[in-house]
């Protein structure tokens, strides 16, 4: 299906970093966005890095993060025709947007922003100058993940099975 689709949205973004010491930067950031059809968000990071020697560096930070539906997402309407492996029949399945009618039987309903919550810290070192380590550890947060559901059966003269986009899914890595 054709459809023509927008998006509007507008944003600012500011960012500080600023040596205290010789060995001590840190880092504060900030994002405004405003989504026509989503609203408005705010997003901060805060972040340092701390020289302990020569060879060893200390850095971490926080950030918090959002991501908007793109038109495609919300707007999706594809049909594929393919052949029911029981029967042997040619069957309908099919793509649409969250908000059609048949999606919304399913439990469909409109796409909301991600939001995220992302913390990393790390120790590099520089052993020599062929020689470098480093240990790392981060936790990426996202709620509200935009998936494409899977194919689900769904009684129609058009389709046999049906997906759409939801936010059905919380991950942690």
């Amino acid at each position: 299906d054709a459809g023509a689709f927008e998006g509007k949205s507008w944003g600012l973004y500011a960012d500080l970093e600023y040596d205290i010491t010789e060995d001590i930067l840190v880092q504060v950031a900030y994002r405004h966005e405003d989504y026509k059809e989503f609203g408005a968000a705010s997003n901060f990071k805060a972040a340092a890095r701390y020289t302990i020697t020569d060879w060893l560096t200390f850095r971490g930070g926080y950030s918090t993060g959002f991501r908007a539906p793109t038109p495609g997402q919300a707007n999706v309407v594809t049909i594929t025709t393919s052949f029911d492996g029981a029967s042997g029949m040619q069957v309908q399945e099919g793509t649409v947007s969250p908000t059609n009618p048949l999606a919304v039987s399913l439990g469909g309903k409109a796409l909301v922003p991600e939001t995220s919550q992302n913390l990393s810290v790390g120790l590099a070192s520089r052993i020599n100058n062929s020689i470098s380590i480093t240990l790392d550890y981060y936790s990426i947060n996202v709620n509200d993940r935009i998936v494409k559901s899977r194919s689900l059966p769904i009684d129609n003269p058009l389709f046999a099975e049906l997906a759409f986009y939801t936010n059905s899914l919380n991950t942690k890595t």
